[in-house]
């Protein structure tokens, strides 16, 4: 009896004390700093905008390269980028004989050509075949790409009016311009099986890095890189994604923690080295400062699933507000920043300190390896017990 009870207070005070230290659904659990109206940014991303987006862009599938959705798509881009004061440039390329576009979005501070440019970067193309279908019969149908291309290109998409505004009122502390890349043929390599035949992955991506010095005006450099990729899964976590810049992906993961948004930023997130849109960058240009924000554990990557049903417009908002606020900070020459989610009542600065975030699957192991050490100091405790009982009849049974 007394071993049941051990081993229920044992799980039940691991459960909370795990609970408490490693929080599961919640990032650094800290008041907003007191700051300044003059160094404080709050954030204004608005997923509702994001969602609506998204719908749109679903009505234009299949919109893989040579459709007529991904030139609906891509002129979708356009005029949105174009509504915001952006300077649109298009990059053209062929794969294939097939006519591909990739769409820049630049703003610049006015009456100045900054050093530094910052990238946040998206592919907007659907896979043409859903080559991981768990039903073969699927697997030449295209993709509704939902989360792959759509989730990320409506994050930056709600970004574009921000942006404007930025650059409209605050220009004395914008030092630096920003990009806004839409990228083209990026999901038509062989995995399963070939997406499109004769293309290989990150077309697009692979056309920019080789001519960026004909798209950066002379003298300026990338200072941040950041790709976003399937980030719009409820349950979706951000890989520790091995060819980024570890210090520059850290430094977007601690700020999503200190935001709020810990549970899309957990600590024993998978590892993985992934081929993506950041890559060819990184291979072209060596040091080149990029990241690359992705769940690559995506249940429904490459199948017929991946449509509006799995995506939600929650984590959106988190990858959404989380991108806000690390643009912010790298285009802007505000001294102690404060970047502030009223939503979530948290505040970020460069000296937040980010908890320990585990995922729920590691806190359940915990728990289970604390039960099963209970478990068998209870038996241990009883068999001594038990054996002491034993000593003590017969020792009273002599003849």
């Amino acid at each position: 009896m007394h071993g049941a009870i051990l081993l229920l207070l044992l799980i039940f005070g691991t459960t909370a004390i795990v609970s408490s230290t490693f929080p599961v659904a919640s990032g650094a659990l800290q008041p907003a700093a007191q700051a300044s109206p003059e160094n404080t940014y709050h954030l204004s991303f608005n997923s509702s905008l994001a969602w609506s987006e998204l719908e749109t862009i679903m009505t234009f599938n299949p919109r893989y390269p040579g459709t007529i959705g991904d030139i609906e798509t891509g002129d979708f881009i356009a005029r949105i980028l174009q509504k915001n004061n952006a300077t649109v440039v298009n990059q053209t390329f062929l794969v294939e004989g097939i006519r591909c576009k990739n769409i820049i979005g630049e703003w610049s501070p006015q009456n100045s050509t900054p050093k530094n440019v910052v990238i946040f970067a998206s592919h907007y193309d659907s896979r043409a075949r859903a080559t991981f279908d768990p039903n073969p019969a699927n697997r030449d149908l295209p993709i509704p790409a939902a989360n792959d291309g759509g989730s990320s290109t409506v994050v930056l998409l709600a970004l574009a009016p921000i942006i404007a505004r930025i650059y409209a009122y605050a220009a004395p502390n914008v030092t630096a311009a920003t990009w806004l890349v839409f990228f083209d043929a990026e999901d038509q390599g062989t995995d399963n099986g070939p997406g499109m035949p004769g293309f290989d992955w990150c077309e697009g991506s692979s056309r920019l890095a080789a001519d960026l010095s004909d798209y950066l005006p002379s003298g300026q450099s990338v200072s941040a890189f950041v790709l976003l990729d399937m980030i719009g899964a409820p349950g979706m976590r951000v890989n520790s994604e091995q060819n980024s810049d570890q210090t520059l992906l850290t430094a977007y993961r601690n700020m999503g923690k200190c935001l709020g948004y810990g549970q899309y930023f957990p600590d024993d997130a998978p590892i993985d080295s992934i081929e993506d849109d950041h890559l060819p960058f990184i291979e072209d240009h060596p040091g080149f400062p990029a990241i690359d924000v992705i769940d690559i554990t995506y249940l429904q990557m490459h199948t017929i699933s991946d449509d509006l049903a799995h995506v939600s417009p929650v984590p959106i908002n988190a990858i959404g507000r989380v991108s806000e606020g690390f643009l912010v900070w790298h285009i802007t020459n505000i001294t102690n920043l404060a970047v502030v989610d009223g939503n979530m009542g948290h505040t970020w600065t460069a000296s937040c300190k980010p908890p320990i975030i585990l995922g729920t699957g590691t806190v359940v192991l915990i728990v289970v390896i604390v039960g099963v050490i209970a478990l068998a100091i209870s038996v241990w405790a009883w068999m001594y017990k038990r054996r002491r009982v034993v000593k003590r009849a017969s020792g009273t049974t002599r003849p």
